[in-house]
């Protein structure tokens, strides 16, 4: 499944809020510091370099544990939670972000405190069909804490990720008018990485439903998008979905086409978890089309990648 739509840029935007005056000295460049480290590791990992951004984001971490930024410390245990629900590890990413709510309550700045529930809510999606209700209850939540803002990016990821759990609960209409939503607020303000992330989830709920062409044109959008913002790890997952919609639709020379390349950019940002998961559609597409000599050195690649 694709990585969670735009939250952490929606965490760095939200560091950077403070109702504070203006910090002057050794503070303000601390501070200043610690949004560098952030920034670093937001590009990082944007690129699916989870070690160097955890780096980056530990040492924002310690840089604004330094000076008390309360509202950085937020967004740096966010940050962190962050890379560790794209490696997986779900234990872990729920520490930080439990983290992240407890001071934002206590900060009682309500786009910090819509920023960890979002992150909390991701997490529950990821852990499995009977965390889907809690997410909903998370996001929900996080809403209500926006009520009064004007629609930005933080309203449409809000909408994106309850687009997310409709989908999971089978409402195919209701999840594709909060993705509508969502999308049409990163149209108007050009944020195409979270573009892409609607288009992709937007693809799904076309095949779900057995309309490959529409399906393949969103896919399609995807891809173009995070082309624009040269966001690696997404347009790894935008071809596997193409693969996957081509392979479904019976049209093996595409699904081929579009596998072949998935698989190539998951192998250049080193994801094996990616590489493992589009070998076995690579696999079949290669005997689809009746390259046997290249589908068994797949396999054999499988079979290596399965002892690590």
């Amino acid at each position: 499944m694709r990585r969670f739509f735009g939250s952490l840029l929606f965490i760095l935007l939200l560091a950077a809020c403070s109702s504070a005056p203006p910090d002057t000295g050794e503070v303000l460049e601390r501070k200043n510091q610690a949004a560098e480290y952030a920034s670093l590791g937001n590009t990082y990992y944007q690129r699916g370099d989870y070690a160097r951004a955890l780096q980056m984001f530990h040492l924002a971490l310690e840089t604004n544990i330094a000076v008390d930024n309360e509202a950085g410390l937020v967004g740096s245990y966010n940050s962190i939670g962050k890379v560790y629900l794209a490696s997986g590890e779900l234990d872990a990413a729920e520490h930080y972000f439990s983290r992240a709510l407890t001071l934002s309550r206590s900060l009682e700045n309500p786009l910090l405190i819509a920023s960890s529930l979002n992150n909390l809510a991701e997490m529950h999606l990821a852990s499995g069909p009977g965390e889907v209700e809690q997410a909903r209850l998370l996001l929900e939540e996080a809403l209500g804490q926006l009520e009064q803002e004007t629609p930005d990016l933080h309203t449409s990821v809000l909408l994106h990720n309850l687009g997310a759990v409709y989908k999971r609960n089978g409402d195919y209409a209701l999840a594709a008018d909060y993705l509508a939503r969502a999308l049409a607020i990163n149209l108007e303000q050009k944020q195409f990485a979270e573009a892409a992330g609607n288009y992709y989830l937007i693809a799904s709920l076309h095949s779900k439903r057995g309309d490959y062409a529409g399906a393949v044109e969103s896919a399609r959008l995807a891809l173009e998008y995070d082309k624009k913002v040269e966001n690696s790890p997404g347009i790894a997952e935008d071809l596997l979905a193409l693969g996957i919609i081509h392979l479904k639709a019976g049209e093996h020379e595409q699904a081929y086409g579009a596998l072949k390349k998935a698989n190539a950019v998951f192998g250049s940002i080193s994801s094996t978890p990616g590489v493992r998961r589009v070998l076995p559609l690579l696999i079949t597409a290669c005997e689809n089309t009746g390259r046997v000599s290249e589908a068994e050195e797949y396999k054999r690649l499988a079979e290596e990648l399965a002892d690590r």
